[in-house]
């Protein structure tokens, strides 16, 4: 699987080569992984979503 990201607002969005979309956004002092379905709004809720870590 390979995507690409750009940067929206506080969050990045990854678009995968399977039509998915993965974005990650920082909440206060958390980070939280959304995904969406392909064709699915990033507005609209997530397929499924958890919280992430970033790597130092």
């Amino acid at each position: 699987m390979t995507g690409s990201w750009k940067e929206e607002g506080n969050a990045a969005v990854i678009t995968w080569n399977t039509g998915w979309t993965t974005k990650i956004s920082k909440n206060g002092n958390r980070y939280e992984k959304s995904a969406y379905r392909k064709g699915e709004p990033l507005t609209g809720k997530p397929a499924n979503s958890s919280d992430a870590e970033k790597a130092k």
